[in-house]
């Protein structure tokens, strides 16, 4: 899923079959349905990428095994061919930016396949790092290009690409374990995705031309994924918990948070992956209620919300204190787990002091 500045979101799901995946768009006030390029004879339909004119592209089932990138542009499915020199009848969107410059990928699936960079009708072809595959996954507004290739060992290698310059694609180097992903780029030219660590798990990572890749650690499980940034640097993504699964998390000035940690109670949901982010702080997320079952979610800040009224009456006082002590020891996506170390400690006890409004 993904959000732009209006807070409109788009994504795919379970058609009314039961059978296919349609994609959708939430404007805010309800659910629109976007159908295959070849409906009403079946397909499938992915949504990747929108932009804040609320244009989408993704891909679709054309006909027969033809899969093809779209535009929809609130109206009506536009079906984006495939570039001359793709040899495979295959071509797939992942995002567009508020130009309408449109990056993703065309060719031979698994493999052979090459990230592209469309504006008007020119399709200019994303090189390798001397392997087989190239794909992008992000454009900002200023036709920065992120994604990801092989090198001749077939390494995955991390991208980017400034302004759109194919000739100045640079490999954007790892957090140690020889392999990298990116796959989102904000207006700042700051980079975000994994990276195979020198202890051989996966890592978030954010990536900027001053300092370059730093690890972004987990929510104490081995592994963790970011998505998307805004252009405040706040990053979103998922990661690994101890207790087993994934947790959304957020990060920001050095630090990564659970976001169930800071969900209104008695929300009896999950919310195990945190897809994209906007820079009013809006999050593009999914849940998972204990059935298992797995649902799209706008989620929106709260103003003036203090993670330490825990209560939410609008003081920090005993009673917060009082919910500390009484949760006291280990306890999953809780409130009073402030710091959200999986813990309820002195730790959370002194920031309940430290906040005191009475």
């Amino acid at each position: 899923m993904v959000i732009n500045e209006f807070g409109h979101v788009a994504g795919y799901g379970d058609a009314p079959n039961g059978v296919s995946v349609h994609g959708f768009v939430w404007d805010g006030s309800e659910l629109v349905h976007i159908v295959p390029l070849n409906y009403p004879k079946g397909g499938n339909v992915w949504s990747y990428g929108i932009n804040d004119l609320g244009e989408v592209v993704g891909y679709s089932s054309n006909s027969g095994l033809s899969i093809h990138a779209f535009l929809w542009n609130g109206k009506k499915m536009i079906d984006l061919g495939k570039p001359e020199w793709s040899d495979a009848d295959y071509s797939r969107a992942q995002d567009i930016n508020n130009d309408g410059w449109i990056v993703g990928m065309a060719g031979g699936v698994p493999y052979d396949l090459r990230g592209f960079i469309k504006h008007d009708d020119v399709w200019d072809q994303i090189p390798t790092f001397g392997g087989n595959e190239s794909r992008a996954y992000s454009i900002n507004d200023l036709n920065d290009v992120v994604g990801y290739t092989r090198n001749k060992d077939g390494k995955i290698r991390a991208f980017g690409i400034p302004n759109g310059n194919i000739k100045d694609m640079v490999d954007l180097g790892d957090l140690g374990g020889g392999a990298a992903y990116a796959y989102d780029v904000n207006n700042n030219r700051t980079v975000v995705g994994q990276s195979k660590a020198e202890d051989g798990y996966w890592k978030a990572y954010v990536w900027d031309l001053d300092t370059g890749m730093v690890e972004l650690g987990t929510l104490g499980g081995d592994e963790s994924y970011a998505w998307s940034l805004n252009d405040q640097g706040v990053v979103v993504g998922k990661s690994q918990v101890p207790q087993g699964g994934t947790h959304g998390f957020i990060w920001m000035d050095g630090e990564m948070f659970d976001v169930n940690n800071f969900i209104v109670p008695d929300l009896d949901v999950t919310f195990v992956n945190i897809r994209d982010i906007n820079e009013a702080g809006q999050l593009a997320a999914i849940g998972e209620y204990p059935d298992g079952t797995k649902h799209p979610f706008l989620l929106i800040p709260m103003e003036n919300y203090v993670p330490e009224d825990i209560n939410e009456d609008g003081v920090v006082d005993v009673v917060d204190m009082l919910l500390v002590i009484g949760e006291w020891g280990q306890c999953a996506s809780c409130p009073e787990d402030i710091d959200g170390d999986g813990l309820v400690d002195v730790v959370d006890l002194l920031a309940v002091i430290s906040a005191w409004t009475l």
